[in-house]
């Protein structure tokens, strides 16, 4: 059976603003990363933001 606490990740985490503060420093990577790319505003909308 899966435990419940592994659908929420903040959940698995010890220290919960170490994972905030992880979670921050990976959407910016990913902002930062994803204007190397040429796409449409929906797709960019659509993805991950905190």
């Amino acid at each position: 059976m899966l435990k419940t606490e592994l659908l929420n990740p903040v959940k698995t985490w010890d220290d919960q603003n170490a994972y905030e503060q992880t979670v921050k420093q990976v959407v910016a990577e990913f902002e930062e990363n994803f204007k190397n790319f040429s796409v449409n505003d929906e797709i960019v909308k659509a993805g991950p933001g905190f």
